[in-house]
């Protein structure tokens, strides 16, 4: 490998890291009114708050993944769009333009302004169901009804994880995409798909536990890997409905 391929590499690997630096700074920025919350209150009663914060502060997600989606620093390949290929009407076109190398802020807050009501729609259903659970579990504690409730509420709550983060991914990707079916496909997916998931599970474990014990450094240094992680999970296991449309669209061309 010669001297200039390894100073490319080094290049791309420096940007790389950038991006994802500044994408972890956007998400706990994007998501700061629920670090205050957990910061001032302790008490776990109060949990329809932080779920109302939380779906508040969701496009901050949704941003970041279109940013993971399109930047060029972090691309095995230039998307579609990106080498003059024809985009579909019904498939976003790329966040981020492909000669911005280093650019992040912006095209996080294009995105931000792009995404923000459905990932909003998006977060709320999950954040209801989320509730509703929540608030079974806390009526039925102390009886043997809520001893059973918990360990289920347990399992659905790691489900509803890779379902939530495909239900994002697929708000990104297909912005014309009704809220019933981004939350149905996005569901039906992560659960066919459901191995993608063990690595965006095993990586926000690792994540939540290190945060604990220095939150001041894991938070704003590995959010941006977690964001990644859970994107690339997530887009893999939608790629089924992308290819089941375009199959769809070249059907209707031929007709």
């Amino acid at each position: 490998m010669g001297k200039e391929r390894i100073a490319v590499l080094a290049m791309r690997a420096m940007q790389a890291i950038y991006v994802m630096l500044a994408v972890s700074l956007c998400v706990c920025l994007g998501f700061l009114p629920l670090e205050v919350l957990a910061l001032c209150t302790h008490d776990m009663r109060a949990y329809p708050l932080f779920l109302a914060v939380a779906v508040l502060c969701s496009p901050a997600l949704a941003a970041a993944f279109a940013v993971c989606r399109d930047h060029p620093a972090l691309q095995a390949r230039p998307h579609a769009s990106h080498t003059g290929e024809r985009t579909p009407p019904w498939f976003a076109r790329p966040y981020v333009a492909a000669d911005h190398d280093a650019a992040v802020f912006g095209p996080f807050l294009r995105a931000w302004r792009s995404v923000w009501r459905r990932a909003c729609l998006v977060s709320a259903v999950y954040a209801l169901a989320a509730g509703v659970v929540m608030c079974d579990v806390q009526w039925c504690s102390g009886t043997p009804v809520g001893a059973l409730m918990l360990p289920a509420a347990m399992v659905a709550g790691v489900l509803a994880v890779p379902a939530y983060a495909a239900s994002l991914a697929l708000v990104v990707e297909y912005p014309r995409a009704t809220l019933r079916a981004v939350l149905r496909n996005g569901v039906v997916l992560s659960v066919r798909r459901g191995l993608a998931s063990v690595p965006t599970l095993l990586v926000a474990v690792a994540y939540a536990a290190m945060a604990v014990r220095a939150p001041w450094l894991v938070v704003p240094l590995g959010t941006g890997v977690v964001v990644l992680v859970a994107w690339s999970d997530a887009h893999w296991q939608t790629l089924p409905l992308l290819e089941q449309c375009r199959a769809d669209e070249r059907g209707k061309a031929h007709v």
